[in-house]
């Protein structure tokens, strides 16, 4: 008789539990949507830090939420310095390199956010500026070097936890050069290594690069520096739509064109775009030969707007090029050729102060508008330009000391850049804009469980 109440009484207790379950409120669940990823990520900047001179580092978090940063400060010898960095959403900072370690250096940043980063450098006979990029594609290239009566020098920086096998080649005048020594040498996590043009290349006029890794991903630069100042190129992919803006100097201006294939000719079709025209791009040639390259001397445009060079390849190899302009007789700046693009942004710092402008060029057919937020070290603003089919523009960010940044949204593709000419001296520094992309979506798969009474999401 025991057994029977007591398994009576169990059978009340589950019943009992299960009504009162069942009655209970349900507790709210978290909404199921698709969420966007945190940007996050690794720059490097090779050429950072020169031997001699001011330098420095300058951020831009072009996002709606706050960020961080940390940035490594590594050189070829000695103890690397390491400095954290909170970035409010909309703001620019600056951040002084130089004392902070010996010697020359490269800069690697681990970052959290919507960042995008440049680095400037004040010399005794000039000023350059150059991109902070994430590890490129395993081929990637750099045009307009040169070691005649120039000095050009490569840096290699491997922004990954494992060691990069890495080859380089250079182009010169319809030939490969492939010297032993820049073949399979490797370049630790964390590190760079830096070469010298000219101890492969003799009185070239005109040099592409090639920088091939065949393990792990790396970001190059070269530093080329003459008479007339010097400029850094940072290393990219190949393409085949490549714009080279040439900045507001009104001095001599040069692009440079350069077949990449082994075996394939490019053939391209080159036009000119200034401010107000466009034409045939004088001196270009219809088709390069395998490996080769031609250096154009640039017109003086009709206007006192920027001009940019827009190759197109119809067949055959792709391409790299790359360009620069002086001011008068003067300094020099230079920039890589870019893709065309819809939504842009960068970042550009100036000590002492300056004029900085962001450069557009429309390779398309019809005006584009783009809609331009300003970040000044005083705050942010909107602003809307128009720029013509086959046309470029020059539009003002601001003038002073500090960084500088710019988000461009374009309602169709365009081409971005930002220079500057800062100091009595009046340098010239430039650098390429960075291509944006969305955030790719993180799926959240739904719980099958969700809603249950009682039972609160993820248990």
């Amino acid at each position: 008789m025991r057994p029977k109440l007591v398994l009576l009484a169990g059978v009340a207790l589950i019943a009992a539990a299960v009504v009162v379950d069942g009655t209970s409120p349900v507790l709210p669940t978290e909404p199921h949507r698709v969420r966007v990823a945190a940007r996050a990520g690794v720059l490097a900047c090779p050429i950072a830090v020169p031997t001699t001179g001011r330098s420095f580092l300058h951020l831009a978090n072009v996002g709606d939420r706050d960020g961080q940063a940390r940035v490594a400060i590594v050189p070829d010898q000695g103890r690397s310095a390491v400095v954290p960095l909170k970035i409010p959403a909309r703001s620019t900072l600056s951040l002084g390199l130089h004392g902070r370690v010996d010697g020359a250096a490269a800069v690697f940043i681990r970052y959290v956010g919507a960042i995008v980063a440049s680095h400037t450098a004040w010399l005794s006979d000039g000023a350059f500026g150059g991109s902070c990029a994430p590890a490129g594609p395993r081929r990637q290239v750099i045009a307009h070097g040169s070691t005649l009566n120039t000095e050009t020098t490569l840096a290699v920086a491997n922004p990954g936890n494992a060691d990069a096998d890495v080859s380089i080649s250079l182009l010169v005048g319809g030939r490969r050069v492939e010297p032993e020594t820049l073949r399979k040498f490797i370049v630790k996590a964390g590190r760079r290594r830096v070469f010298s043009m000219g101890d492969f290349a003799f009185d070239a006029g005109d040099v592409t690069t090639v920088v091939q890794a065949d393990t792990g991903r790396v970001v190059a630069q070269a530093l080329i520096r003459n008479a007339y100042g010097a400029t850094v190129m940072t290393a990219g992919p190949a393409l085949t739509d490549a714009v080279s803006l040439v900045g507001l100097g009104d001095g001599p201006r040069a692009v440079s064109i350069g077949a990449i294939g082994e075996d394939e000719d490019a053939a391209v079709e080159a036009t000119l775009l200034e401010a107000g025209r466009q034409g045939a791009a004088p001196g270009a040639p219809p088709a390069l030969a395998p490996s080769d390259s031609v250096r154009l001397q640039v017109p003086r445009p009709s206007g006192r707007g920027p001009v940019a060079y827009a190759v197109h390849v119809t067949a055959g190899s792709p391409i790299a090029v790359g360009g620069s302009w002086r001011r008068g007789r003067g300094d020099r700046a230079g920039l890589e050729a870019i893709e065309p693009g819809t939504r842009w942004a960068g970042v550009l710092g100036l000590d002492p102060a300056g004029q900085v402008r962001a450069l557009l060029a429309n390779t398309g057919e019809a005006t584009i508008t783009a809609r331009l937020t300003i970040i000044t070290p005083d705050g942010a603003e909107e602003a809307e330009v128009t720029v013509g089919p086959g046309r470029t523009l020059a539009h003002p960010l601001g003038t002073g000391r500090g960084a500088f940044a710019v988000i461009v949204d374009s309602d169709a593709p365009v081409a971005v850049a930002l220079d500057a000419i800062v100091g009595r001296a009046e340098r010239l520094i430039a650098v390429p804009g960075v291509a944006m992309a969305e955030p790719g979506a993180v799926a959240v798969r739904q719980d099958p469980q969700a809603g249950v009474p009682g039972r609160r999401p993820g248990t």
